[in-house]
């Protein structure tokens, strides 16, 4: 099975793919490491599972918008944090992947498309997977 493109991949399932890498825990973003940063991209993806990783990245992006209106229950942040254990390694993730599209590398329609998928829509369903990282 060939890897995936980065430019097939959200910003989100980015993040994800990012911390789900051998990216070292305390990496400081540089421009002329953006060939290594797609290698971790595609490695995360490839650990984790394309249809895992589209799943989790639609899960935490509905777990980020109910956060952010104060309307997550104490179920789905504590879902979160199990699978996100480590919560500084995401936030860098986030950022990076954040740099990334922003800079670099643009999304593809069909990973736009995704994003607005609810989770619902993605198997397997994503509640009981924890990222490895």
């Amino acid at each position: 099975m060939p890897a995936v493109a980065i430019e097939d991949l959200n910003n989100r399932e980015r993040a994800i793919a990012l911390y789900a890498s051998d990216m070292p825990a305390h990496y400081s973003y540089q421009v002329s490491d953006l060939e290594m940063l797609g290698e971790w991209i595609v490695q995360g993806a490839d650990r984790v599972g394309l249809d895992v990783l589209y799943a989790l990245a639609t899960v935490e992006r509905e777990h980020r918008l109910r956060w952010l209106d104060n309307t997550a229950t104490r179920e789905e942040l504590a879902a979160h944090a199990r699978r996100f254990p480590r919560t500084r390694r995401l936030r860098r993730a986030e950022e990076i992947a954040s740099s990334i599209t922003l800079y670099h590398v643009g999304v593809s329609e069909a990973a736009k498309a995704r994003q607005k998928l609810p989770a619902s829509a993605f198997q397997p369903t994503p509640a009981a997977v924890a990222v490895a990282a």
